[in-house]
């Protein structure tokens, strides 16, 4: 099935730019869109380029999608240690409407990998998707506030901030996580489907945390399914973990909303 590339950007924080890139697919049917949430330090792309490849097989069979970049990270405007849940979840709300007034989709599905799993999850609120695709999304904030205690060890940037690899991260991304939990908004906001997918070997996020937002599902009748890849990593590297993922996710959405 053919499908349309093409950019787009729209006013973030401060009026500063996120940018993204749509594939359009050519469907005679009316299907649901996706809007791709990327992880920490990740971008629009993906992990060597996993949601370009998602994209493109969505596309081809009859979905279209949107990929972006948070602010402060890839292209969109904005330095990184200014980003933290907040803006994040701000761009998922103005992105999500974005879509729908321009293309008027039938539904609305946030396909989110590893932090950008829980920001999917923390904007449902806010952005009323019809349906969630978390990929090995992480559930523990506990954890996240820890190893800020182990960043601030090697103590701080010349600019003041924390050293997060060759990226920077500003306390506010911290501050934004205090009193934060997914797996309660997901219970009281979310009213979709929800589909969860987790690499056995991921050793970034462990697979406790996936089974967390299912056994959540499950408790507040939320229509679930959750999918454990043997030997799939944090980033489902290897060539066929990227053809189960596409292939579970196009599979689903069939399922679940045609």
């Amino acid at each position: 099935m053919n499908s349309e590339f093409n950019f787009f950007e729209l006013p973030g924080k401060d009026n500063r730019m996120i940018r993204g890139s749509l594939h359009i697919a050519n469907s005679d049917v009316p299907k649901p869109w996706f809007i791709f949430c990327h992880g920490i330090t990740s971008q629009r792309m993906g992990p060597s380029y996993l949601f370009v490849k998602m994209s493109r097989y969505l596309a081809k069979h009859g979905y279209s999608s949107a990929r972006f970049d948070f602010f402060g990270s890839g292209e969109s405007d904005g330095e990184f240690y200014e980003m933290n849940l907040e803006t994040m979840k701000d761009d998922v709300k103005n992105v999500t409407n974005y879509i729908r007034d321009i293309f008027s989709p039938v539904k609305i599905i946030i396909l989110g990998h590893s932090l950008g799993g829980m920001v999917a999850a923390l904007s449902t609120l806010q952005s009323r998707p019809d349906g969630l695709v978390l990929i090995a999304p992480v559930a523990s904030c506990e954890k996240l506030l820890a190893k800020k205690e182990c960043l601030m060890k090697n103590g701080l940037t010349d600019s003041g901030n924390i050293a997060f690899g060759a990226h920077e991260l500003g306390n506010t991304a911290f501050d934004s996580i205090n009193n934060v939990d997914p797996l309660e908004n997901l219970r009281d906001n979310f009213k979709g489907k929800l589909l969860v997918i987790q690499g056995s070997d991921d050793i970034s996020v462990p697979v406790e945390e996936s089974k967390a937002y299912i056994n959540t599902a499950q408790k507040s009748s939320i229509v679930n399914e959750y999918h454990l890849v043997n030997g799939a990593d944090h980033n489902f590297s290897r060539v066929n973990d990227v053809q189960v993922l596409c292939t579970l996710i196009s599979s689903w959405t069939k399922e679940q909303f045609q």
